[in-house]
């Protein structure tokens, strides 16, 4: 379950929840603040600026949006964990779509294959014909790609 390997809303959305925690973990480091607390019994002292002052010292409450951070990339693994096991691997199968250049024969064809090279060399070995291997031969055309979720094998058929 590498974070690396999820789509990319989940990747951003891990990232907001990220600096999230991190704004919140400077609110509660304020809070606990001598700072904050001398300000707010003092009159005259302006609880905006003692608040910018203590923003720009850094040393006195790092550790806490760093917890912040920690607390709720961990709280946001959990979640994803718990989906992803609840619901099973993501399996996606794909429908592509491909040309043969001096015939003009098209070919759908869907399978579980992610990588394009690999689709080929399953192909290559079902049909018994080394040409799938070539690019040249069997134009590929990515504008037509389906992706539907769900299991399939490999099947490839020929569009008249």
């Amino acid at each position: 379950m590498n974070p690396l390997n999820w789509p990319r809303q989940n990747q951003v959305a891990g990232l907001a929840f990220c600096a999230v925690g991190a704004i919140a973990g400077i609110i509660f480091a304020w809070i606990d603040s001598p700072i904050r607390q001398f300000a707010s019994h003092v009159p005259g002292i302006n609880a905006g600026d003692a608040f910018l002052h203590w923003l720009s010292n850094v040393n006195v409450y790092w550790p806490w949006p760093l917890m912040g951070i920690c607390f709720t990339a961990l709280l946001f693994y959990g979640v994803q964990l718990g989906r992803m096991t609840k619901e099973g691997p993501a399996v996606s199968c794909w429908i592509r779509e491909f040309r043969h250049c001096d015939s003009g024969e098209r070919y759908r064809v869907a399978s579980d294959a992610r990588s394009l090279p690999s689709l080929r060399r399953q192909i290559a070995e079902r049909q018994d014909d080394p040409e799938w291997m070539d690019e040249t031969i069997y134009r590929y055309d990515p504008n037509l790609d389906l992706q539907m979720a769900g299991h399939c094998s490999l099947t490839i058929q020929l569009i008249r």
